[in-house]
């Protein structure tokens, strides 16, 4: 409750106390003067006059006042004119003060408000641009400092507002309150009228409720970033006020040296300056190609480097390059190649359009994008300058592969690129050299560059050393070996090394990300002496953290098992880097695994007639390895598939799931109690921990795909391999790829394109992909809407007779036998049989759809990684397997689920929800996953002068509470629009929001910013429901029972007045965990409120504000013990902090500071954005 520590009503120039006589002030100087009347502070029938030499003063107990919230009032008049600083009161006790400042005009001034903050010092909020204020007019000024917020209000209105990342004042230099002038009573004299001084300890209600209102404003932010940085980072004076850039739909606060900006949707301002801020700010085309900046300048990949990252791509810079910008999807798949850190290195210049695309010149190599690709591709070394020699993009098209290792015979280390046309192989004895048409696909179908078993170069012999019949022959390129009746065919081999999973070891506690910095050592003795002896990676200290590593790595020697004294030992020791680590000391051991290869145990072949094998309990923080031996086949090799059938495997676990996706970590959760933002562990729980539970068809195509293309430990001839345990968990990593970011979106995408609905249009599409090198996945279904025994193939064969066209596959139900589809092009219906019959056309039947290699050639993302999110503008609702959707709509009643749109027109597709059911087995999504990208623009309508008459708007100020109605009007008004200048449009203004929603009803395509989802609970358990706009989430969980029926409803998403309702047919208690992560690096901020309870029917209300600096929850139903978690990462920290509250129906929560887990503000309201009571401090446990 607010306490009036200071009550003065200026009518005496004699006397001046508290209306109980306390607190005496002595006078100085000061005349009696008629006061304003009626005032916010009271009627106010007289005051004191102010000149040269006035002052009044007294005394201020330190403790009187609550320095963390307090209010400072002062009603009154100025003379004028001002020409320098004049003081209304100025204070010791706490470090705060209120005076006039010159105005832009010799008939107005400003005022300021000031505060002596402990990180930065002294700091301001002012009324500049703002508003004018008149000389010879009554005012009441407020100064109020609530937490880490200074707000200053004139006659009630927040004017101005500047926040602090840490809240905390200097002490006090004294004990004194000064009005009028300066604290030795002479300096910066007022020239004026005051009738009252009003000092408060804690706040009134009303302006709290004020003050409140603008935590989610842009100057909030721009003001919280700049004194954030303003201990390490001097960007100079403010050369202008903020304004808001319609270039990038963002709030920009320029400086001498550099800006700060601040999206709404990124819900964090960012800091720019710099050769990068340069770069940016001087080329306006640029800008809009980047977008809004979603990072402070931060460290790159490669040493010396620094980044900026935007929502549609990236500027990098290094002294060498300067400052380059990489956009769009070409920044992705740098992004994903390690940027810097790669082969190609940092961008040397910006991309430039090609025929067809874009190219982009980097240190040691290039990228190309072909227009509407799945991905952007890398070129270097020399197979980059082949293809320039010999024709380049113009004659061998885009690439559609990173290059990538390759083994050709048995000496030499080779790579590969893969082209639209053509493939470049490259080997240190050959150089680099083209393949292409029927030569490259003849070369691909018997294995590349693989070997033979040529002529023998022995008799038959015994097998020394082998009890039992055992016999042998020799050849020019390997064995034939017997062993009582079981023949073991031993072509030359390598070694290949797969997967190495470790347990944790690293426990440096300055290594943020906490994984096993993990190197190896592979050693091949022949007979003794030693052969080959290498580290890996080469050139680097070790791999990138991760206790799971795909090393991928084929050993360059071969072995020729063609020798009955041959003996080979093979080695691979595990390390744990400690170089460089604080407390790291020597490197650790953690496994060496040793196995000798010889003709009595047929070099392995005896052990396992495959070659493949899982080593484990060999070093104490070991899992396991993954190794092979590895043959090369004759040239006459045909095309096959795997022996094993397919089969479902129950749960993918955890490792495979870190295994499949890059941005996840397994053993996070175990350091820190804490993994990210919550999203990647319930994403494993409802969509990937069961994507294989019906099968493994789409894991078996592109395991192999990446087998003839001698990318995986499963080398060919495939249908050596029917023993399901040695290759399944092979098949379940790329099983999951199918639910990773580049799939989903890729189907989507497809799907809102009208690629999923045209048979013929696959058919042509995928020859010619295989074409380009692309080889795809076809996946079907019965039913229209996906479902009805979803099913992946792989093709290998085209043939278009005309009135037929045929695509050859082979289907994992069916091991190595030829199965055809085959397609109706008069008609544009397709038909397959396995078993099962697959039939269906443009708009009605079966689906049939695909999946080009370069989807899928890398390691996944998960489909709410931030960056694809921001460039694809995505939305993402996921809903537990204990309910179903009835209806998806917005909120006048259209359909917003696409799988339901009748219209059979593709443009209709567009502004809605595409549910992803997964593209095989039954029911291979646990619940349902729904994706929907925004078009990028405002869903406001523009105003025209007719509307803006009729709407009868007053002023833009008005419209702060709605951002994209305030962006609407901008260009309309200015290029560059401050929001807080008074601009009259006319006289009168929005009344309600009846009138806005006028305004943007029946406008398709949605923006997907509202919604109304009805579900319907199938079975008992736990309701969790999770929706993500680029990047803010909110969950919802709670118990359901089956039939149960509840709505979810998001209204204005966008807007700082956003709402999301929960209404239920029976009353239940929810835990709400609402996550907005901070732009596009690590950091995020989650808030968990759990124990929530509502009424049946009645609504539960949520509003979250950007960065969630504030959240609204309004709940009907009894009093009850809220307990709050805030958690995430700042400034790159993990921090926790918990607390209890007792409620009642509405809560305000404003976010604590985080860095020292401070101090929860907990207040009550009776409605979403209403007045906030009973205002609580509480301190995290």
């Amino acid at each position: 409750m607010a306490d009036l520590v200071v009550n003065y009503s200026l009518a005496s120039a004699t006397t001046l106390t508290n209306p109980d006589g306390t607190l005496p002030a002595i006078l100085t100087n000061c005349t009696e003067a008629a006061g304003p009347g009626a005032t916010a502070l009271g009627t106010l029938d007289k005051a004191l006059h102010f000149d040269t030499g006035a002052s009044i003063q007294t005394t201020l107990s330190p403790g009187a006042i609550t320095p963390n919230r307090f209010c400072i009032r002062v009603a009154f008049l100025a003379n004028g004119p001002v020409t320098t600083r004049q003081n209304l009161v100025e204070c010791t006790a706490l470090p705060f003060a209120m005076f006039l400042e010159p105005g832009s005009t010799d008939d107005c001034f400003n005022l300021v408000v000031a505060v002596a903050n402990s990180r930065v010092d002294w700091a301001i909020a002012h009324t500049t641009n703002r508003v004018a204020l008149t000389f010879n007019t009554w005012y009441v000024v407020s100064l109020v400092y609530d937490l880490d917020t200074l707000a200053l209000m004139v006659d009630d209105t927040v004017l101005a507002v500047t926040a602090f990342p840490n809240g905390g004042l200097n002490a006090g230099s004294g004990d004194k309150l000064w009005i009028g002038s300066w604290v030795d009573g002479l300096r910066w004299p007022f020239k004026g009228d005051i009738a009252a001084v009003q000092i408060y300890s804690d706040i009134p209600a009303d302006l709290e409720t004020a003050l409140d209102a603008k935590r989610s404003t842009p100057e909030w932010f721009l003001t919280h970033k700049h004194n954030a940085i303003r201990p390490t980072l001097n960007l100079g004076n403010k050369i202008s006020d903020f304004y808001f850039d319609t270039a990038i739909s963002s709030y920009v606060q320029p400086f001498e040296g550099g800006l700060i900006s601040y999206t709404e949707i990124h819900g964090v301002a960012f800091e720019m300056h710099g050769s990068i801020y340069a770069l940016y700010q001087g080329d306006s085309n640029l800008r809009r190609s980047l977008g809004a900046p979603a990072s402070d300048e931060i460290n790159g990949r490669r040493a010396g480097s620094r980044k900026s990252v935007f929502a549609q791509g990236c500027i990098y810079w290094s002294p060498q390059t300067g400052a380059v910008p990489v956009l769009g999807r070409l920044y992705l798949d740098y992004e994903m190649l390690g940027e810097g850190g790669s082969a190609i290195g940092l961008p040397t210049a910006a991309q430039t359009a090609i025929p067809g695309g874009v190219m982009q010149q980097f240190q040691g190599g290039r990228m190309y994008y072909r227009s509407g690709a799945s991905n952007a591709f890398e070129v270097h070394g020399s197979i980059l300058g082949k293809y320039d020699a010999t024709g380049g993009v113009s004659r061998w098209g885009f690439p559609v592969s990173h290059e990538s290792d390759v083994r050709r015979d048995s000496q030499v280390i080779g790579k590969v690129s893969h082209f639209e046309s053509c493939t470049i192989y490259w080997s240190g004895a050959t150089g680099a050299h083209i393949i292409y048409g029927d030569i490259r696909r003849k070369y691909l179908e018997v294995g590349g560059p693989q070997g033979a078993l040529g002529f023998p170069t022995s008799s038959e012999e015994d097998i020394p050393g082998v009890s039992g019949p055992a016999r042998y022959n020799t050849f020019q390129q390997g064995s034939i070996l017997w062993f009582n009746g079981q023949l073991h065919v031993c072509y030359p081999f390598r070694f290949f090394i797969g997967r190495v999973d470790t347990k944790e070891e690293d426990r440096d506690f300055l290594d943020v990300d906490g994984q096993n910095d993990l190197y190896c050592r592979i050693a091949i003795s022949v007979n003794g002496h030693r052969v080959y002896d290498k580290k890996l990676p080469e050139g680097d200290k070790h791999f990138s953290s991760a206790n799971i590593k795909d090393v991928n790595f084929n050993v360059p020697y071969a072995v020729l098992p063609g020798d009955p004294n041959l003996n080979v030992q093979f080695q691979v020791e595990i390390w744990e880097c400690d170089s460089g680590n604080l407390f790291g000391g020597d490197d650790d051991l953690l496994g060496r695994f040793t196995k000798d290869l010889n003709i009595r145990n047929a070099w392995g072949l005896r052990d396992n007639a495959n070659g493949i094998f899982r080593a484990s309990n060999f070093g104490p923080w070991m899992n396991f390895m993954d190794w092979s031996i590895k043959p090369q086949l004759g040239a006459n090799t045909p095309l096959d598939f795997f022996s094993t059938i397919n089969q479902g495997t129950p749960t993918v676990d955890f490792r495979e799931y870190a295994a499949a996706f890059g941005d996840v970590d397994p053993d996070w959760e175990f350091d820190f109690g804490l993994i990210d933002d919550g999203l990647k562990a319930l994403f494993y729980e409802l969509v990937v921990k069961g994507v294989a539970a019906g099968g493994n068809c789409f894991g078996m195509a592109t395991e192999a795909i990446y087998a003839y293309k001698d990318m995986s430990r499963l080398s060919r001839p495939l249908n050596r391999f029917g023993n399901w345990a040695e290759v399944e968990n092979d098949f379940n990593v790329r099983q999951t790829y199918q639910v990773g970011a580049d799939a989903i979106w890729w189907f989507v995408g497809q799907f809102l394109s009208g690629k999923t609905h045209n048979p013929v249009s696959v058919f042509n599409d995928t020859w010619d992909a295989h074409n380009r090198g692309l080889n795809p996945v076809i996946c079907l279904s019965q039913n229209y809407d996906f479902t009805g025994a979803p099913h992946c193939i792989m093709p290998i064969a085209w043939r278009n007779t005309g009135s037929e066209m045929q695509i050859d596959v082979f289907d994992p139900n069916s091991a190595s036998s030829v199965q055809r589809i085959v397609i109706d092009p008069a008609r544009n219906t397709f038909r397959y049989e396995n078993g099962r019959v697959y039939e269906g056309g443009e708009w009605s039947g079966g689906r049939l759809h695909y999946m080009p290699f370069s989807v899928l050639n890398h390691r996944q993302r998960t489909p709410v990684w931030d960056a694809i999110m921001l460039l694809l503008s995505g939305v993402v609702l996921i809903l537990g397997d204990s309910a179903e959707t009835l209806s998806l709509t917005d909120e006048n009643g259209n359909n917003l689920n696409a799988f339901k749109d009748t219209s059979r027109k593709v443009e209709n597709l567009a502004g809605k929800f595409v549910p992803f059911p997964g593209f095989s087995g039954n029911n291979p999504i646990k619940g349902e996953l729904l994706l929907g990208m925004r078009p990028k623009r405002s869903r406001f309508i523009p105003l025209d002068n007719v509307l803006l008459d009729s709407v009868q708007l007053n002023n833009v100020s008005n419209l702060g509470i709605n951002a994209n109605l305030r962006r609407n009007l901008g260009p309309t008004l200015s290029a560059n629009v401050n929001p807080n200048l008074n601009v009259n449009l006319g006289g009168a203004r929005f009344r309600d929001r009846a009138i806005l929603d006028a305004i943007q009803r029946n406008q398709q395509p949605t923006d997907l910013d509202s919604w109304v989802h009805t579900l319907r609970g199938v079975s008992a358990g736990r309701l969790q429901y999770y929706s993500k706009r680029p990047l803010q989430a909110l969950q919802v969980g709670g118990a359901i029972r089956a039939n149960d029926r509840l709505t979810m409803s998001a209204n204005r998403l966008q807007t700082v007045d956003n709402e999301f309702k929960v209404v239920a047919q029976n009353a239940n208690a929810y835990t709400l965990s609402a996550v907005s992560k901070l732009g596009a690096g690590r950091d995020f901020v989650k808030v968990t409120v759990e124990n929530v309870p509502a009424e049946a029917n009645q609504e539960l209300k949520i509003n979250l504000q950007p960065g969630l600096n504030t959240m609204d929850v309004v709940s009907n139903g009894a009093p009850f013990n809220a307990t709050i978690t805030y958690e995430g990462r700042v400034n790159d920290k993990p921090l926790r902090s918990q607390y209890t509250v007792p409620m009642s129906q509405g809560m305000r929560l404003t976010a604590p500071n985080l860095e020292d887990a401070g101090t929860l503000k907990v207040s009550g309201i009776e409605r979403i954005l209403g007045e906030v009571h009973a205002t609580q401090l509480i301190q995290g446990q």
